[in-house]
């Protein structure tokens, strides 16, 4: 206060400071003046004061697939038949203390999902872990994870993140044409009877990683309707075997 004594109809303005009262919380004080009148009175008067910080909670989530941040499809590439590491980082954006911190996903049951606490300060982190199986060859996979938490004053706060993850497709055939059973790829090649039928064979095996359809086998010495194939699909990995007949050279002939 500037003064102790003030004339009739004087005013004066002391002043103090107090530290805020923590987020969501409401401060209050009473403030009391006396004065003594010349005659000896002593008179006193009172005034409250109230002040209140807004409780603001907030989350957020950042969801990542083997360590990328991938909202966008089509995403981080990953290995056919891999196992993805799913990452959640939850962090407490807000300014009061969050409990009840779980982390829920479209596509990993709850129990698979691994948090080290359920209670975040404010600004504080945590990285929760999970596995989640690679999407099949050519395919896209996308899950939405959801983190939720609940402040003190009962209000729930949520905060959601894609991630994308796919595998590239590499479609691959290969063939092993024989003769008689000869993969005779170098001239003369194998030799046969003069005049004799000569069994052809292909070996048709899909090594990629992707189903093939419309399998076909042709030969620029065979007709095609010649020639006869049990399958017109192969999965990956899978082989057929087609046959077809073809009369043998003349002597001293090379085919």
């Amino acid at each position: 206060c500037p003064k102790a004594e003030l004339a009739v109809g004087e005013e004066m303005t002391c002043s103090a400071t107090l530290a805020a009262p923590a987020p969501g919380e409401m401060h209050e004080n009473l403030g009391t003046v006396e004065a003594t009148s010349p005659q000896g009175d002593k008179v006193t008067a009172e005034d409250p004061a109230k002040a209140h910080v807004v409780a603001k909670p907030s989350i957020e989530v950042v969801k990542t697939i083997n360590g990328s941040d991938a909202n966008e499809t089509p995403g981080v590439e990953v290995e056919e038949k891999s196992t993805m590491e799913v990452g959640f980082k939850v962090t407490n954006t807000g300014n009061v203390k969050l409990t009840d911190v779980t982390i829920t996903d479209d596509q990993i049951a709850s129990d698979a999902i691994e948090c080290p606490k359920s209670e975040l300060a404010p600004g504080e982190s945590m990285d929760c872990t999970a596995a989640l199986a690679a999407p099949a060859a050519g395919q896209t996979h996308t899950n939405l994870a959801t983190a939720s938490g609940t402040s003190p004053q009962g209000i729930t706060v949520e905060d959601e993140d894609p991630a994308n993850a796919h595998v590239v497709a590499k479609p691959s055939i290969k063939v092993v044409k024989s003769v008689n059973g000869s993969d005779a790829n170098e001239a003369p090649g194998v030799e046969v009877a003069a005049g004799s039928t000569m069994a052809v064979t292909y070996l048709v095996t899909n090594t990629g990683n992707v189903p093939l359809v419309g399998v076909t086998v042709t030969d620029d010495k065979i007709d095609d309707a010649a020639i006869s194939c049990p399958a017109v699909e192969l999965a990956p990995g899978e082989s057929i075997t087609c046959i077809a007949d073809l009369t043998a050279p003349d002597p001293g002939v090379q085919h």
